[in-house]
């Protein structure tokens, strides 16, 4: 409508205001709304012959107010997943949970000998080894205690909560009874890298081991093939581990009151003050199972028939096993650091056939030597593992 049909129109509608009677008022307010609605419109309504639609108003989008941003340190970290409820065990007294589990909310990779006892767990450049029933893991070569040993029941594994928390740095909360669990991969403390394992010729390694003293005084290493490491045995898996200590081969005369000294400073990371010797019959039972398991007796096993030990972690990636003991210096305790020429027990014949008798035949040290987790003298011959050790010991 132009501008001069609209003044026509208010023109008109002024007379009907003036002459029109008061019934039609009605019909004059619908007429306001038309015209107000042909004021914004390209089409008259009435041009269309249908009745004009009020204009509907742009509908403005509620306001709502940005939270202010979190500070660096509460903004989400993405290594963090939603607290998990685990499903924690309890077994002699201490708390477990399943590696499963574990392996569902943190990025770890594990892998399992169920036949001998051997887990090993690996999460970026961390490499944990563990032992079915043995309270020691060896982490990137260097060995340290457990609180508890892992367990493996029925084909499922178990690995002590106090792991999650001091190994891999997890925090857990109980709630109502329930152990939740937040898993932070950042948590994860970083390890160093396990070094290779030195690849040195006879003297080279006479040399890395120069720091190293005798473990009993007066004893040369023994001169039968049959103590030394590598010789053939029956069971421990065919292989001889380490070197053994007699009276006869060694030049001196050894008996329960013979002192055994740490070869080397270190620190202690087992010391079975409460072993148990076994019977006769438990020990052929044992033994048995290693039968059973291709001739390779599981490691567990194997640990049992070393009888009472002392393990030593010392300088250089060296870890020493020492072995059969019959008793063990009160002062010697898991966590100690421990000087060389240190007496750290007696020699005995504990989980040996005769120890399992009770009588005091048989009496010797078995002294094992690793070094970074690994049994380094399957790269020598014979020959070259006497000239080691004697270069080292005598």
């Amino acid at each position: 409508m132009n501008k001069a049909s609209l003044f026509i129109t208010m023109v008109s509608l002024f007379g009907l205001i003036v002459f029109m009677p008061p019934s039609n008022k009605a019909w004059l307010q619908m007429m306001e709304e038309w015209v107000k609605a042909d004021l914004t419109s390209t089409e008259s309504p009435l041009s269309s012959g249908e009745r004009p639609k009020p204009i509907a108003k742009p509908k403005t989008p509620p306001v709502t107010a940005k939270p202010d941003p979190k500070p660096d340190d509460e903004q989400p970290n993405p290594g963090k997943q939603q607290g998990v409820a685990l499903t924690v065990i309890h077994k002699n007294g201490s708390a477990y949970i399943k590696l499963a589990e574990v392996k569902r909310h943190l990025p770890i990779k594990g892998r399992v000998d169920l036949r001998s006892g051997k887990m090993t767990l690996t999460y970026r450049e961390a490499r944990l080894e563990l032992v079915r029933n043995i309270a020691v893991m060896n982490l990137n070569g260097i060995y340290a205690p457990l609180k508890e040993p892992p367990l493996i029941e029925e084909s499922e594994v178990f690995i002590p909560v106090s792991i999650l928390q001091e190994v891999f740095g997890q925090s857990l909360n109980i709630e109502g009874g329930k152990t939740i669990w937040i898993a932070d991969e950042d948590a994860v403390p970083a390890f160093a890298q396990q070094p290779d394992l030195p690849n040195f010729s006879v003297k080279g390694m006479i040399r890395y081991l120069s720091f190293v003293e005798k473990p009993l005084k007066g004893a040369h290493v023994s001169t039968r093939a049959s103590h030394l490491p590598g010789a053939p045995r029956t069971y421990r898996n065919g292989v001889h581990e380490g070197l053994d200590w007699y009276s006869y081969g060694t030049g001196t005369r050894i008996d329960r009151n013979t002192p055994v000294y740490s070869i080397a400073d270190g620190v202690v990371v087992r010391a079975d003050h409460d072993y148990r010797e076994m019977t006769t019959p438990e020990r052929e039972a044992l033994l048995a199972k290693g039968a059973e398991n291709d001739g390779q007796t599981p490691e567990d096993i194997l640990d049992r028939m070393r009888g009472r030990s002392v393990w030593i972690q010392h300088d250089k990636g060296l870890m020493a096993r020492y072995v059969h003991l019959d008793r063990i210096d009160p002062h010697v305790r898991v966590g100690q650091k421990i000087k060389a020429g240190d007496i750290i027990g007696y020699v005995g014949n504990s989980g040996t056939s005769d120890g399992a008798k009770g009588n005091d035949e048989g009496l010797h040290l078995h002294l094992d030597l690793f070094l970074y987790g690994e049994w380094f003298w399957k790269q020598y011959s014979l020959k070259e593992r006497r000239m080691i050790l004697e270069g080292v010991f005598n």
